[in-house]
Order: C-alpha cells, then sequence, then structure tokens
C-alpha cells in the first residue's frame, strides 16, 4: 500500500511515517506538512490512501478534504487528529474520509485501521452527535475560523493561515457570533479554547 501523510506536527509526523515504513502492509509511505504541498504531491502521484490532520498550520484539513474529492473523487482518506469532536468528525464524514482516528489510538490499532481503510467501502462507525452541541450547524469553514480563534489569533493571522481575506474572516466571525448567540468576542475565543485544547 502507498500511504501519504498529511501533517503540520513534525515529530508525529516523522513517527508515523517511520512507523509505517516499518509494517510490511506499508510498501511506500510519503509525508507533507500543508495542504498546499499534499494537493501539489497529489497532482503528480497516486496514493491508496491518505491521512489528514483538522488542524493544519497551511490551510486547513477539511478544505483539503473537499479538494480532494473534488480533484480525486476516486481517492481514500483518512482522518487522524487530535480533535475529538463530532460536528467536526461528521463534516470530515460528509467530504468523504472513511475513519475518523484521535493521536491518542494504539499505535498497533492505528496501523490496523488504516490499513483496513484501503479495502473498507464504508465508515467503521457512525458520527453520534450530541444534539446540544453548540457547534451544530457551522460550516467548515465556520469551524476552522472558530478553531483558530481559540489560539488567540488575530483576522489577518485567521486568514493567512485558511489563505482567505481578512474581510472573509470577519464575515465568518459575524456569522459565528450570531450562530452562538455571543455579543463578546473574548467569551468566543474562551469557548474555542475549551472546545479545541489542541488548536
Amino acid at each position: 500500500m502507498r500511504i501519504l501523510i498529511v501533517d503540520d506536527h513534525t515529530l508525529f509526523r516523522r513517527g508515523l511515517a517511520g512507523m509505517l515504513s516499518a509494517d510490511a502492509r506499508f510498501t511506500e509511505v510519503f509525508d507533507v506538512e500543508g495542504a498546499p504541498e499534499a494537493l501539489e504531491w497529489l497532482s503528480r502521484h497516486e496514493a491508496d490512501l491518505v491521512t489528514v490532520d483538522i488542524s493544519l498550520k497551511r490551510g486547513s484539513g477539511l478544505d483539503l478534504l473537499q479538494a480532494i474529492r473534488k480533484a480525486h473523487p476516486g481517492q481514500r482518506s483518512v482522518v487522524v487528529t487530535m480533535i475529538q469532536n463530532s460536528v467536526v468528525e461528521q463534516q470530515a464524514r460528509a467530504l468523504g474520509t472513511i475513519d475518523f482516528i484521535t493521536k491518542d489510538v494504539e499505535p498497533k490499532a492505528l496501523g490496523k485501521r488504516l490499513a483496513a481503510a484501503v479495502l473498507t467501502t464504508a465508515p467503521f462507525r457512525a458520527v453520534h452527535r450530541a444534539p446540544t452541541d453548540p457547534l451544530e450547524g457551522l460550516s467548515p469553514r465556520q469551524l476552522d475560523v472558530f478553531r483558530l480563534m481559540g489560539r488567540g489569533l488575530t483576522t489577518k493571522e485567521i486568514a493567512d493561515l485558511l489563505m482567505i481575506s481578512p474581510k472573509t474572516v470577519e464575515s465568518h466571525r459575524l456569522r459565528i457570533k450570531s450562530h452562538l448567540q455571543i455579543d463578546h468576542v473574548g467569551q468566543i475565543v474562551a469557548l474555542a479554547a475549551r472546545m479545541f485544547p489542541h488548536g
């Protein structure tokens, strides 16, 4: 199996690459740190599976899943992330990811689930959404902006990371405030930090 790892945490990315390279099931393992590099790699190569982190320094994991689905409809993908949120998982699965794996999984189990993702035709489990989840109804882009607000980033910093204009970020911030029915930005930042402690 040929696998591409997309993760901006160098230590985790290289560690995962090393682990999979030692596994006979994975014949070729490649890794990149951001969405632009992943799309460039996929434009020139083929992979049996792409692992995507939701939180990326360059671009967004959800945006990357959407771009992969559009440019490479048959490409299999799996999310491997620190984020544990049912709404994020639901949106990732809606964008075609086969499995949603958190980084606290045991290494042996991770290898088994990645190998199975190449062969499976359906998600491993249904997404159980919390009926009172305040993020329900936010778009993938709004979720990204909300998550990055939790890091305490400015509008410009968020715009640079997501590769969109500051005006677009401000528009999303206003919609997030309206959706959450919170008037003060500081309260939104605090909520985002609690819900996405790993950014």
